[in-house]
């Protein structure tokens, strides 16, 4: 076909050394960029003026994939780097991730444009068409590659093992009272309610009138519970698609927002005239709406924006968008939730994949400690950097964290993007479990508002002590007076978001503005927060996380 499709395969693989095909005498061009998968563990490491070099477009789970001057691909040879040079990025070009590497998957995708797999999960399309999604198969999931990410790719030598993370006990996590009369008022035939009225669009494909028509009855029932409501406009492919955003401020610190988002649009096998959407993605959209009804008549210390994106199915323009914009105007997004797929249920009992990246990973704690806790309901943590299948992705991207719950990451619902993904086949009590596990998680992020109220600026400097017998840090906190505060508590963080698993320094409270922490292993900490204490012994939330500097 003409375009992409009619290119030949340009990729070499290299076991041991990345291939100089593409870089002859006669073709090499110093204007020239090329497309490259460059593997995170090396036998030996790169010269930072090489890394420099190197534009990432997406981060993988064991790989970088990036672009750089084809004017380096003899350095990187003879640099001993693994890993597997694409064909020349040329302007114009529209790249995607795509959610399998399947060898049949593949050849579908190469009558569209040039791909190649990428890693066990995915694959990378590059075509000259921003509208794929109705010309490959209905079952692959598409991620728009915006790039660059202005993140420097970093490496580590054979036999070299990355740190790891170590998460704090959920057992005993006491049941905070407001969160819990909160989870007691999800109601089953709210979601249920929501559910059938979105798949009564038929079809919320991003291009269509009805996808639209959905996002404006989501804005009016946002607006209906008194919050602030916005549209979010964004155009893809020559099409305009919009976001609603609804927002409940907080009250001790605005400034610290807490996002729970899903994505409202569909697809399906037939996508223009048939995608109802019920599991994927009207589930996920019914929680949303569910909290902010719930959340609406209280408040809280920290900002909870309510997002409905659309355009996920097309490659998560929505989500890129929204996320993109909140990274210029230097948002302070504690935390994402990100929810897609979560009612449908294959085995009993089912339970809910929390997936996420590195950084991301004490958002899955603290999404397992509330569902335990509040639903109850079972969870299974899911670290991959390579997944980027939803929306939670483009959060990552741009330095935030950000969890998908997702009833099963590697998708078991025969249903999926097809014409009966359907009311009939959901399962309420699993979705209600989520909306209960899914509101405790985002409450105890946001912290519904108590007095006394913490210290709104609490800050950390950090010493050294360095000498032949101990190497240790001693932490120096300190916080400006809270109104009606007759003490303080300092708690080292353990796990951002899950209320009452800190540790507390002090033994009774402070009644200064400072208190030390001396003698730390290096590594043993990174962040503080404070409480008040009133006069009676009544202990507010926790304050914004100082981290130490």
């Amino acid at each position: 076909m003409a375009g992409r499709a009619g290119r030949s395969v340009l990729a070499v693989s290299a076991a041991l050394a990345l291939s100089l095909a593409l870089v002859s005498p006669a073709s090499s061009r110093a204007d020239r960029t090329l497309l490259a998968r460059i593997d995170k563990v090396q036998a030996r490491l790169p010269r930072a003026a090489l890394v420099a070099t190197m534009e990432v477009i997406q981060e993988l789970q064991n790989a970088w994939l990036v672009r750089l001057p084809e004017t380096t691909a003899r350095e990187l040879r003879d640099g001993g780097l693994s890993g597997e040079i694409f064909e020349p990025a040329l302007n114009g070009d529209v790249l995607f991730l795509v959610s399998s590497s399947a060898p049949e998957d593949v050849a579908a995708l190469r009558q569209v444009g040039a791909a190649w797999p990428l890693d066990a999960w995915s694959s990378l399309l590059v075509t000259d068409d921003e509208l794929v999604r109705e010309r490959i198969p209905a079952h692959l999931h598409l991620n728009r590659l915006l790039g660059p990410l202005g993140i420097t790719p970093t490496f580590r030598l054979v036999g070299r093992t990355p740190a790891m993370v170590r998460d704090a006990s959920a057992a005993g996590l006491p049941v905070w009272p407001p969160i819990n009369e909160m989870v007691g008022e999800v109601s089953t035939q709210a979601l249920a309610d929501t559910i059938k009225k979105l798949e009564a669009f038929q079809t919320r494909y991003a291009t269509l009138p009805s996808c639209a028509a959905a996002g404006s009855w989501l804005f009016d029932s946002f607006n209906a519970l008194g919050l602030a409501v916005e549209r979010d406009d964004f155009t893809f492919g020559g099409y305009g698609a919009f976001n609603v955003v609804a927002t409940l401020p907080g009250r001790t610190s605005p400034d610290q927002i807490v996002v729970v988002g899903a994505h409202y649009d569909s697809a399906s096998n037939d996508s223009t005239h048939l995608a109802p959407g019920a599991d994927d993605n009207a589930s996920g959209t019914a929680v949303v709406l569910e909290l902010a009804r719930v959340f609406s008549r209280r408040s809280f210390d920290f900002t909870i924006k309510f997002v409905a994106f659309s355009a996920e199915e097309s490659g998560l323009y929505g989500s890129g968008h929204f996320a993109q914009e909140a990274r210029a105007a230097g948002q302070k997004i504690i935390g994402v939730v990100n929810l897609d797929m979560v009612a449908y249920v294959d085995r009993e009992p089912e339970d809910l994949d929390l997936v996420v990246n590195g950084p991301s990973d004490w958002l899955a704690t603290a999404f397992a400690a509330a569902a335990s806790a509040y639903a109850p309901l079972p969870t299974l943590r899911v670290m991959n950097g390579s997944w980027a299948r939803s929306d939670h992705a483009r959060f990552w991207e741009q330095g935030y964290s950000a969890v998908c719950g997702i009833e099963d990451w590697n998708p078991s619902n025969p249903n999926y993007h097809k014409t009966y993904d359907t009311f009939s086949t959901l399962n309420m009590d699993f979705e209600t479990a989520v909306a209960r596990a899914s509101l405790a998680t985002v409450a105890a992020l946001a912290q519904p508002f108590a007095t006394p109220p913490p210290p709104g600026t609490v800050k950390v400097d950090a010493q050294v002590l360095a000498s032949m017998f101990i190497r240790a840090k001693t932490a120096h906190v300190s916080w400006t007076p809270a109104p009606g505060a007759a003490g303080y508590n300092v708690y080292r963080v353990m796990v951002l978001g899950v209320h009452g698993s800190h540790t507390r320094l002090n033994g009774t409270p402070v009644t200064g503005t400072t208190f030390v922490d001396r003698l730390m292993p290096l590594d043993a900490v990174r962040s503080y927060v404070v409480t008040s204490v009133d006069a009676n012994g009544k202990e507010g939330n926790y304050s914004v996380e100082a981290v130490v500097r």
